[in-house]
Protein backbone atom coordinates (compact mmCIF):
# COMPACT_ATOMS: atom_id res chain seq x y z
CA UNK A 1 0.00 0.00 0.00
CA UNK A 2 2.91 2.35 0.66
CA UNK A 3 4.38 2.07 -2.85
CA UNK A 4 1.51 3.76 -4.84
CA UNK A 5 1.24 6.63 -2.39
CA UNK A 6 4.96 7.21 -2.60
CA UNK A 7 4.81 7.45 -6.41
CA UNK A 8 2.03 10.11 -6.25
CA UNK A 9 4.01 12.20 -3.82
CA UNK A 10 7.11 12.07 -6.03
CA UNK A 11 5.15 13.21 -9.09
CA UNK A 12 3.54 16.11 -7.20
CA UNK A 13 6.90 17.29 -5.95
CA UNK A 14 8.41 17.21 -9.44
CA UNK A 15 5.61 19.42 -11.05
CA UNK A 16 6.44 23.17 -11.46
CA UNK A 17 4.59 25.69 -9.29
CA UNK A 18 1.71 27.58 -11.11
CA UNK A 19 0.47 30.95 -9.83
CA UNK A 20 -3.34 31.17 -9.79
CA UNK A 21 -5.28 34.43 -9.96
CA UNK A 22 -8.18 34.65 -7.55
CA UNK A 23 -9.65 37.92 -9.00
CA UNK A 24 -12.32 37.60 -11.74
CA UNK A 25 -13.49 41.24 -12.07
CA UNK A 26 -12.07 43.72 -14.59
CA UNK A 27 -10.18 46.71 -13.38
CA UNK A 28 -11.99 50.05 -13.36
CA UNK A 29 -9.49 51.79 -15.61
CA UNK A 30 -9.60 48.99 -18.22
CA UNK A 31 -12.95 50.15 -19.69
CA UNK A 32 -11.86 53.79 -19.99
CA UNK A 33 -8.52 53.09 -21.68
CA UNK A 34 -8.46 51.98 -25.36
CA UNK A 35 -7.32 48.48 -26.13
CA UNK A 36 -3.92 47.85 -27.56
CA UNK A 37 -4.22 47.13 -31.34
CA UNK A 38 -1.32 44.71 -31.11
CA UNK A 39 -3.26 42.48 -28.75
CA UNK A 40 -6.52 42.44 -30.85
CA UNK A 41 -7.19 39.35 -32.99
CA UNK A 42 -6.63 39.64 -36.72
CA UNK A 43 -9.70 40.57 -38.85
CA UNK A 44 -10.97 37.75 -41.05
CA UNK A 45 -11.64 39.39 -44.44
CA UNK A 46 -12.99 36.19 -46.00
CA UNK A 47 -16.38 36.45 -44.17
CA UNK A 48 -19.14 39.01 -45.06
CA UNK A 49 -22.15 40.21 -43.08
CA UNK A 50 -25.71 39.26 -44.02
CA UNK A 51 -26.45 42.62 -45.71
CA UNK A 52 -23.44 42.20 -47.97
CA UNK A 53 -24.57 38.69 -48.95
CA UNK A 54 -28.06 40.05 -49.85
CA UNK A 55 -26.48 42.75 -52.01
CA UNK A 56 -24.39 40.16 -53.81
CA UNK A 57 -27.46 38.00 -54.44
CA UNK A 58 -29.37 40.87 -56.07
CA UNK A 59 -26.30 41.62 -58.19
CA UNK A 60 -26.21 37.98 -59.34
CA UNK A 61 -29.90 38.12 -60.33
CA UNK A 62 -29.37 41.26 -62.39
CA UNK A 63 -26.42 39.69 -64.20
CA UNK A 64 -28.52 36.58 -64.95
CA UNK A 65 -31.29 38.72 -66.46
CA UNK A 66 -28.74 40.63 -68.53
CA UNK A 67 -27.34 37.36 -69.93
CA UNK A 68 -30.87 36.14 -70.74
CA UNK A 69 -31.67 39.40 -72.55
CA UNK A 70 -28.49 39.16 -74.60
CA UNK A 71 -28.58 35.49 -75.59
CA UNK A 72 -32.14 34.16 -75.22
CA UNK A 73 -34.47 37.08 -76.05
CA UNK A 74 -33.46 37.26 -79.74
CA UNK A 75 -34.61 33.64 -80.13
CA UNK A 76 -38.22 34.72 -79.44
CA UNK A 77 -38.35 36.47 -82.82
CA UNK A 78 -38.94 33.09 -84.45
CA UNK A 79 -42.26 32.78 -82.55
CA UNK A 80 -43.80 36.09 -83.65
CA UNK A 81 -47.06 36.20 -85.60
CA UNK A 82 -48.68 39.00 -87.62
CA UNK A 83 -51.39 41.05 -85.91
CA UNK A 84 -54.96 40.19 -86.88
CA UNK A 85 -57.66 42.68 -85.76
CA UNK A 86 -60.77 41.18 -84.15
CA UNK A 87 -63.59 40.37 -86.50
CA UNK A 88 -67.29 41.19 -86.13
CA UNK A 89 -67.81 37.77 -84.57
CA UNK A 90 -65.43 38.75 -81.72
CA UNK A 91 -66.94 41.88 -80.09
CA UNK A 92 -65.64 41.07 -76.60
CA UNK A 93 -62.21 42.33 -75.52
CA UNK A 94 -60.53 40.60 -72.57
CA UNK A 95 -57.65 41.78 -70.41
CA UNK A 96 -55.60 39.65 -68.02
CA UNK A 97 -52.84 40.45 -65.51
CA UNK A 98 -49.92 38.00 -65.32
CA UNK A 99 -46.89 38.09 -63.02
CA UNK A 100 -44.11 36.06 -64.67
CA UNK A 101 -42.86 33.33 -62.36
CA UNK A 102 -44.83 34.62 -59.36
CA UNK A 103 -48.15 33.72 -57.76
CA UNK A 104 -50.01 36.97 -57.06
CA UNK A 105 -53.61 37.48 -55.86
CA UNK A 106 -54.17 40.17 -58.52
CA UNK A 107 -53.50 37.67 -61.33
CA UNK A 108 -57.02 36.23 -60.98
CA UNK A 109 -58.64 39.49 -62.11
CA UNK A 110 -60.30 39.55 -65.55
CA UNK A 111 -61.56 42.72 -67.30
CA UNK A 112 -64.17 42.72 -70.09
CA UNK A 113 -64.96 45.55 -72.52
CA UNK A 114 -67.48 45.61 -75.36
CA UNK A 115 -69.53 48.11 -77.33
CA UNK A 116 -73.30 47.36 -77.34
CA UNK A 117 -73.63 48.51 -80.96
CA UNK A 118 -71.14 45.79 -82.05
CA UNK A 119 -73.30 42.95 -80.70
CA UNK A 120 -75.39 40.96 -83.13
CA UNK A 121 -79.06 41.99 -83.39
CA UNK A 122 -78.62 45.05 -81.15
CA UNK A 123 -80.78 48.03 -82.13
CA UNK A 124 -80.35 51.63 -81.01
CA UNK A 125 -83.22 51.30 -78.52
CA UNK A 126 -81.81 48.06 -77.10
CA UNK A 127 -78.31 49.58 -76.84
CA UNK A 128 -79.69 52.54 -74.87
CA UNK A 129 -81.52 50.15 -72.54
CA UNK A 130 -78.32 48.15 -71.99
CA UNK A 131 -76.44 51.35 -71.15
CA UNK A 132 -79.07 52.20 -68.53
CA UNK A 133 -78.89 48.68 -67.09
CA UNK A 134 -75.08 48.80 -66.93
CA UNK A 135 -75.18 51.90 -64.69
CA UNK A 136 -71.72 53.10 -63.64
CA UNK A 137 -70.05 50.48 -65.89
CA UNK A 138 -71.17 52.42 -68.99
CA UNK A 139 -68.57 54.81 -70.40
CA UNK A 140 -70.31 57.55 -72.46
CA UNK A 141 -66.99 58.85 -73.79
CA UNK A 142 -65.86 55.60 -75.42
CA UNK A 143 -69.43 54.22 -75.61
CA UNK A 144 -68.40 50.86 -74.18
CA UNK A 145 -69.41 48.72 -71.20
CA UNK A 146 -66.51 47.79 -68.92
CA UNK A 147 -66.81 45.09 -66.24
CA UNK A 148 -64.29 43.22 -64.09
CA UNK A 149 -64.38 40.27 -61.70
CA UNK A 150 -61.89 38.91 -59.14
CA UNK A 151 -64.28 37.19 -56.74
CA UNK A 152 -63.25 33.65 -57.66
CA UNK A 153 -59.94 31.82 -57.31
CA UNK A 154 -58.99 31.34 -60.98
CA UNK A 155 -59.14 33.41 -64.16
CA UNK A 156 -61.37 30.85 -65.87
CA UNK A 157 -64.05 31.11 -63.17
CA UNK A 158 -64.02 34.91 -63.27
CA UNK A 159 -64.26 34.88 -67.06
CA UNK A 160 -67.21 32.47 -66.91
CA UNK A 161 -69.01 34.83 -64.51
CA UNK A 162 -68.49 37.80 -66.85
CA UNK A 163 -69.77 35.79 -69.83
CA UNK A 164 -72.95 34.81 -67.96
CA UNK A 165 -73.52 38.41 -66.85
CA UNK A 166 -73.12 39.68 -70.43
CA UNK A 167 -75.60 37.11 -71.71
CA UNK A 168 -78.19 38.21 -69.15
CA UNK A 169 -77.68 41.85 -70.11
CA UNK A 170 -78.15 41.11 -73.81
CA UNK A 171 -81.24 39.01 -73.14
CA UNK A 172 -82.85 41.74 -71.03
CA UNK A 173 -81.95 44.47 -73.53
CA UNK A 174 -83.49 42.56 -76.45
CA UNK A 175 -86.65 41.73 -74.48
CA UNK A 176 -89.33 43.96 -76.05
CA UNK A 177 -92.09 42.77 -73.73
CA UNK A 178 -90.34 44.02 -70.59
CA UNK A 179 -89.83 47.56 -69.35
CA UNK A 180 -87.83 49.70 -71.79
CA UNK A 181 -86.98 52.38 -69.17
CA UNK A 182 -87.95 55.15 -71.58
CA UNK A 183 -88.92 57.49 -68.74
CA UNK A 184 -85.54 57.00 -67.00
CA UNK A 185 -82.72 59.27 -68.23
CA UNK A 186 -79.22 57.95 -68.84
CA UNK A 187 -77.11 58.58 -65.73
CA UNK A 188 -73.61 59.83 -66.57
CA UNK A 189 -72.66 61.46 -63.26
CA UNK A 190 -69.82 58.99 -62.74
CA UNK A 191 -68.01 60.45 -65.79
CA UNK A 192 -68.93 64.14 -65.84
CA UNK A 193 -66.48 65.42 -63.25
CA UNK A 194 -64.28 68.46 -63.58
CA UNK A 195 -61.05 66.55 -64.06
CA UNK A 196 -62.49 64.48 -66.89
CA UNK A 197 -63.98 67.54 -68.58
CA UNK A 198 -60.61 69.32 -68.52
CA UNK A 199 -58.77 66.24 -69.71
CA UNK A 200 -61.05 65.56 -72.66
CA UNK A 201 -61.24 69.29 -73.61
CA UNK A 202 -64.97 69.41 -73.98
CA UNK A 203 -65.42 66.04 -75.68
CA UNK A 204 -67.55 64.65 -72.86
CA UNK A 205 -69.72 67.76 -72.71
CA UNK A 206 -70.30 67.71 -76.47
CA UNK A 207 -71.37 64.06 -76.50
CA UNK A 208 -73.68 64.53 -73.53
CA UNK A 209 -75.33 67.56 -75.13
CA UNK A 210 -76.31 65.43 -78.09
CA UNK A 211 -78.24 63.17 -75.71
CA UNK A 212 -80.36 65.87 -74.01
CA UNK A 213 -80.44 68.67 -76.59
CA UNK A 214 -77.87 70.84 -74.86
CA UNK A 215 -80.16 71.90 -72.02
CA UNK A 216 -78.87 69.51 -69.38
CA UNK A 217 -82.45 68.42 -68.54
CA UNK A 218 -83.64 64.94 -69.63
CA UNK A 219 -86.06 64.93 -72.55
CA UNK A 220 -88.09 62.17 -70.90
CA UNK A 221 -88.88 64.40 -67.92
CA UNK A 222 -90.13 67.45 -69.84
CA UNK A 223 -93.84 68.26 -69.32
CA UNK A 224 -95.72 68.12 -72.64
CA UNK A 225 -99.35 69.00 -73.43
CA UNK A 226 -100.33 65.35 -73.54
CA UNK A 227 -98.73 64.78 -70.16
CA UNK A 228 -100.58 67.79 -68.71
CA UNK A 229 -103.95 66.46 -69.93
CA UNK A 230 -103.17 63.05 -68.47
CA UNK A 231 -102.28 64.54 -65.09
CA UNK A 232 -105.44 66.69 -65.06
CA UNK A 233 -107.56 63.62 -65.82
CA UNK A 234 -105.97 61.66 -62.98
CA UNK A 235 -106.49 64.51 -60.53
CA UNK A 236 -110.18 64.70 -61.47
CA UNK A 237 -110.64 60.97 -60.86
CA UNK A 238 -108.95 61.23 -57.47
CA UNK A 239 -111.15 64.21 -56.51
CA UNK A 240 -114.29 62.25 -57.40
CA UNK A 241 -113.20 59.33 -55.24
CA UNK A 242 -112.38 61.56 -52.28
CA UNK A 243 -115.65 63.59 -52.46
CA UNK A 244 -118.10 62.89 -49.52
CA UNK A 245 -121.05 60.70 -50.47
CA UNK A 246 -124.64 61.67 -49.31
CA UNK A 247 -126.49 59.16 -47.14
CA UNK A 248 -129.37 57.32 -48.92
CA UNK A 249 -132.94 58.42 -47.97
CA UNK A 250 -135.45 56.06 -46.44
CA UNK A 251 -138.05 54.42 -48.69
CA UNK A 252 -141.44 56.30 -48.82
CA UNK A 253 -144.38 54.79 -46.94
CA UNK A 254 -147.82 54.04 -48.35
CA UNK A 255 -149.43 57.18 -46.93
CA UNK A 256 -148.66 60.44 -48.67
CA UNK A 257 -148.22 62.49 -45.51
CA UNK A 258 -145.67 60.14 -44.03
CA UNK A 259 -143.70 60.12 -47.26
CA UNK A 260 -143.60 63.90 -47.37
CA UNK A 261 -142.43 64.00 -43.76
CA UNK A 262 -139.65 61.55 -44.54
CA UNK A 263 -138.56 63.62 -47.51
CA UNK A 264 -138.55 66.78 -45.44
CA UNK A 265 -136.58 65.07 -42.70
CA UNK A 266 -134.06 63.84 -45.26
CA UNK A 267 -133.64 67.29 -46.76
CA UNK A 268 -133.22 68.78 -43.31
CA UNK A 269 -130.59 66.18 -42.47
CA UNK A 270 -128.68 66.95 -45.69
CA UNK A 271 -128.78 70.68 -44.99
CA UNK A 272 -127.66 70.10 -41.41
CA UNK A 273 -124.70 68.00 -42.57
CA UNK A 274 -123.77 70.46 -45.31
CA UNK A 275 -124.05 73.67 -43.28
CA UNK A 276 -122.88 74.02 -39.67
CA UNK A 277 -125.51 74.87 -37.13
CA UNK A 278 -125.33 78.49 -35.96
CA UNK A 279 -127.27 79.72 -32.94
CA UNK A 280 -129.19 82.96 -33.39
CA UNK A 281 -128.04 85.03 -30.44
CA UNK A 282 -128.63 88.73 -29.90
CA UNK A 283 -125.73 91.13 -30.05
CA UNK A 284 -123.98 91.54 -26.71
CA UNK A 285 -121.47 94.00 -25.39
CA UNK A 286 -117.92 93.28 -24.27
CA UNK A 287 -118.80 93.33 -20.54
CA UNK A 288 -121.57 90.78 -21.05
CA UNK A 289 -119.17 88.49 -22.91
CA UNK A 290 -116.65 88.71 -20.06
CA UNK A 291 -119.33 87.93 -17.46
CA UNK A 292 -120.53 84.91 -19.45
CA UNK A 293 -116.98 83.63 -19.79
CA UNK A 294 -116.47 83.92 -16.03
CA UNK A 295 -119.75 82.09 -15.35
CA UNK A 296 -118.73 79.31 -17.74
CA UNK A 297 -115.39 78.97 -15.98
CA UNK A 298 -117.09 78.72 -12.57
CA UNK A 299 -119.37 75.96 -13.88
CA UNK A 300 -116.39 73.98 -15.17
CA UNK A 301 -114.66 74.26 -11.82
CA UNK A 302 -117.75 73.06 -9.98
CA UNK A 303 -118.17 70.11 -12.37
CA UNK A 304 -114.58 68.93 -11.89
CA UNK A 305 -113.72 69.05 -8.17
CA UNK A 306 -110.92 66.53 -8.59
CA UNK A 307 -109.11 68.79 -11.02
CA UNK A 308 -109.56 71.72 -8.68
CA UNK A 309 -107.93 69.79 -5.85
CA UNK A 310 -105.09 68.80 -8.10
CA UNK A 311 -104.38 72.46 -8.89
CA UNK A 312 -104.06 73.40 -5.19
CA UNK A 313 -100.46 74.24 -4.09
CA UNK A 314 -98.61 71.74 -1.95
CA UNK A 315 -97.65 72.46 1.65
CA UNK A 316 -94.14 73.66 2.29
CA UNK A 317 -91.62 71.28 3.82
CA UNK A 318 -89.39 68.35 2.95
CA UNK A 319 -91.07 65.26 1.44
CA UNK A 320 -90.84 61.98 3.37
CA UNK A 321 -91.53 58.38 2.50
CA UNK A 322 -95.05 58.38 3.95
CA UNK A 323 -96.13 61.23 1.70
CA UNK A 324 -96.70 63.71 4.58
CA UNK A 325 -94.51 66.79 4.35
CA UNK A 326 -92.24 67.50 7.26
CA UNK A 327 -92.05 71.08 8.39
CA UNK A 328 -88.78 72.61 9.37
CA UNK A 329 -87.86 72.65 13.02
CA UNK A 330 -86.83 75.80 14.77
CA UNK A 331 -83.34 75.88 16.10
Amino acid sequence: MATPIKRVCIRAASMPAISRSFTTTTARHASSQPADPDTLPALDLSSLPSLAHADLQSHRELRALARKTTWEMPLLASLRRPFQPPTAAQPLRWRYTTYMGEVHPASRKVVLEFAPKDLEGMTEKAALKMAKLAGARWDPVKEVVKMSCESFETQAMNKKFLVDTTRRLVKEALNEEGDAFEDVPLDTRHVTNKRMLKRQKGLVKARLRRKDGGTGFPEEWKLTDERRRELAKRRGEVAKLEAPKAEPLEAPSEEGEESEMHVQDGEAAIQASAEPEVEATPAISGLDAIERALELRDKEKAAEPAMVEARQPLAKGKPVRGGIPQRGRGR
